[in-house]
């Protein structure tokens, strides 16, 4: 995801990997890859969500707000059976 907005009701797997803007905002808690993280909705993300749902004032606190963390960097390290693990670079 480079930017925009993104309404999840709910999510199996992981959400914002290689996320480099935008926002998710999830009905639900979703797990996170990285660089996504939680951060703080405000006002102005409660209206957003109101004018796009329809949702009333309270539905839309219930709301989560997932964006990009630009403080750490990650790379990814192959592991023996395959996988891949997301290392944080210091």
């Amino acid at each position: 995801m480079k930017r925009g907005v993104l309404l999840v009701g709910g999510s199996r797997g992981y959400a914002g990997a290689d996320m480099n803007g935008g926002a998710i905002y999830s009905r639900r808690k979703i797990a996170t890859s990285p660089p996504a993280e939680k951060t703080r909705i405000t006002g102005a993300d409660m209206s957003l969500i109101r004018k796009l749902v329809g949702a009333s004032r309270f539905e839309s606190m219930r709301y989560s707000k997932y964006e990009a963390g630009e403080s750490e960097t990650y790379v990814a390290v192959p592991m023996r059976d395959g996988s891949l693990v997301m290392r944080r670079v210091d």
